[in-house]
């Protein structure tokens, strides 16, 4: 818009002096000459008629010329500051006269206008007149109006060395009115820019701020283009700086960073948008400050700035939002249903192109956080993007009743990213919280959580396959779903029974602990613990992330205990391991009659040792019967045949398939 601005204050002032030039040198065998002289004199640049020169009298006095060139600045880019294929000036004769140059048509065919600015910021469109002319040889121009003006066929160019900016705008059509020097110049036209064409109208309040290099109220709107809007501002005419209120909106935000020199590139989101705030444009940079802001379904308000000028486009944003939903701009276009526990991780590629286009240093403030099915109810986010690298730092966040903070690291300039995130996390609910993280649906309670885990990989499965480090979590108060470790641990017969499995099964517990360590996408922890009142269980085994199953070997103990959480882990009673073992989605628990065989059989070896129980005993202790009062054993009989040995684990077999 700064170069826009520019190329028409150039252009009015290089019509007026024209107009002025025509007037004070109009003999007509010298016409070429004078015009060519009077406007260098004006300008103090060389200026060339290489076309065929056409004077008019009536109705109005005229000139049409071919072929115009007002050369750059010495040691400029391009040869000339301005080229003209055809001019057209016609003036009202009479009020010439008195110093009153009134235009009632101008037309400029083709103008082509190459702006520049030096390695030393110095700008090449600043004029400076030579000396002042005689007035002895023409009447004074006291004011000047502008009829009919067209400019058609426009093109505008601008080089900076100092940022090595370069931009263009072309296919410009302009028509405008003046009625004098102090009042509002209006242009009304159409033009393209990077590939996007727009059709608006600019007016400043005081032309003759063009003249003087001074300040001018300006006012912009854009009827068509990568969105609608109106800006209300200032124009320094001297430096090209716009500052103002500013409204816009439209469909795609991406067309509109596109067409301001920060293409975001591929993938979803990004679209509708609308913008309310106080906009500044100078030196290559672009701010918006107190503004309301909207985009796709996120609303906020804050500052922000895009600056263009270095390797990649910078966005700078300091933003407190009412809600954020990343799932918008996630590459998986199933990334909202979360975690899918029959399918599996997504094979789809990730697609984090987007994150080397621009550069970025965000602080956010948001009311609601969105990925994929979690969600927080607050978030504090410093985000921040280098030529491809995110770090997104959690440091406060409110979710699922509790709290925590965490940072997730993501190198995305490799084929296959890379990617390493922390989580810290205190009384959470638990159940919400894994079936939203991960798809499990068996764990209710209050819970705190450590993750550290990195991994790399082209996909989420490649990723969850992929990933290393440590997982911890501690629960309190909860629950396990679909199966009661009490009634398995108190009764053989209960672990068969629809009574220990099943939807309606659930086992309460005081404390729930495990440690895990992660290698290959897989978890494995030896100190699984839970304390409940009368129960006792520990174990070991696998969760394995990338296929989504458990294999995981149980022991839990009846014991006469009513404590739970903050009692003694290594109460002792008699145990029944199982297995939990299969997919997610489907998981099955079995009794590991071996173990509770092997267990069974210490002991008893321990009991005859210590002139305990018989094996019978223990065996109906852990059915739940209770052991007969002693009795003297009756005198042996000789005529009785020798009765079979029988081993402990024949007496646990026979409980399991033949309860009473």
């Amino acid at each position: 818009m700064r170069i826009f601005l520019i190329a028409l204050a150039v252009i009015v002032g290089l019509i007026a002096a024209s107009v002025a030039g025509l007037v004070l040198f109009f003999p007509k065998d010298k016409v070429r000459t004078e015009i060519e002289h009077g406007v260098e004199m004006a300008t103090g640049r060389k200026v060339t008629i290489g076309g065929p020169v056409r004077v008019m009298i009536y109705p109005n006095l005229g000139l049409e010329a071919r072929q115009v060139r007002l050369a750059n600045v010495p040691g400029g880019a391009a040869k000339n500051l301005l080229e003209i294929d055809a001019v057209a000036v016609g003036v009202e004769l009479l009020p010439l006269l008195s110093g009153d140059v009134r235009v009632k048509r101008l037309e400029l065919i083709r103008p082509k206008l190459a702006l520049e600015v030096d390695a030393k910021g110095a700008p090449n469109w600043l004029l400076t007149p030579a000396a002042p002319q005689d007035p002895a040889k023409g009447p004074e121009v006291k004011a000047l109006s502008l009829g009919d003006v067209r400019l058609v066929d426009g093109h505008v160019s601008f080089s900076s060395l100092v940022d090595q900016a370069l931009y263009s705008v072309t296919k410009i059509d302009v028509s405008a009115g003046l009625t004098n020097l102090d009042s509002p110049l209006v242009l009304e036209g159409a033009f393209t820019y990077r590939g996007e064409r727009a059709v608006t109208e600019l007016s400043f309040a005081k032309p003759r701020a063009f003249m003087q290099q001074g300040r001018t109220p300006v006012r912009l709107t854009l009827s068509e283009g990568p969105g609608i809007g109106a800006l209300d501002g200032v124009l320094d005419t001297a430096t090209g700086h716009v500052s103002g209120p500013v409204k816009l909106k439209g469909s795609s935000f991406r067309r509109l960073a596109a067409w301001a020199g920060a293409p975001l590139g591929p993938g979803p989101g990004f679209l509708a948008y609308a913008i309310d705030g106080d906009l500044s444009i100078a030196d290559g940079a672009v701010s918006l400050s107190k503004a309301d802001l909207e985009l796709d379904a996120i609303r906020g308000k804050g500052d922000l700035a895009l600056i263009s000028s270095g390797e990649r486009p910078k966005l700078m944003a300091r933003l407190a939002l009412t809600a954020l939903d990343l799932n918008a701009y996630a590459a998986a276009p199933d990334a909202s249903r979360g975690v899918d526990v029959q399918g599996g991780w997504s094979a789809a590629p990730f697609d984090f192109s987007g994150l080397k286009g621009f550069d970025a240093d965000l602080s956010l403030r948001t009311g609601a956080l969105t990925f994929q099915k979690m969600h927080m109810d607050r978030a504090v986010l410093n985000l921040g993007i280098v030529a491809g690298v995110l770090d997104a730092q959690l440091k406060e966040m409110s979710l699922y009743g509790g709290s925590g903070s965490g940072r997730l690291m993501l190198d995305a300039r490799l084929a296959a990213p890379k990617l390493r995130q922390t989580l810290t996390v205190t009384g959470i609910e638990a159940l919400p919280f894994l079936g939203d993280a991960i798809g499990m649906d068996r764990l209710a309670g209050k819970a705190n959580l450590t993750l550290d885990v990195a991994g790399e990989g082209r996909s989420q499965d490649a990723l969850m396959k992929a990933l290393r480090g440590s997982f911890a979590m501690q629960m309190v108060d909860g629950e396990i779903k679909g199966f009661s470790l009490g009634e398995i641990a108190r009764t053989v017969r209960a672990a068969l029974s629809d009574g220990a499995l099943g939807p309606a099964a659930s086992t309460d517990f005081g404390s729930f602990t495990a440690n895990f360590v992660i290698k290959d996408g897989v978890a494995a922890t030896d100190d699984l613990t839970l304390l409940a009142p009368f129960l006792r269980m520990s174990g070991s085994g696998l969760i394995n992330l990338g296929t989504q199953t458990v294999d995981l070997r149980v022991t839990p103990k009846a014991v006469a205990a009513i404590e739970g959480q903050g009692s003694a882990p290594g109460a002792s009673g008699l145990g029944l391991p199982f297995v939990v073992k299969g997919p997610w989605a489907k998981l099955s628990f079995t009794p590991d009659l071996a173990g509770a065989a092997q267990a069974l059989v210490q002991q008893q070896v321990q009991a005859v040792l210590q002139g305990g129980q018989g094996v019978g005993d223990l065996v109906g202790g852990l059915l739940g019967r209770k052991p007969p009062p002693s009795k003297p054993a009756p005198p042996a009989d000789p005529n009785r045949p020798p009765a079979k040995t029988r081993s402990t684990l024949d007496d646990l077999l026979d409980a399991v398939r033949s309860p009473k």
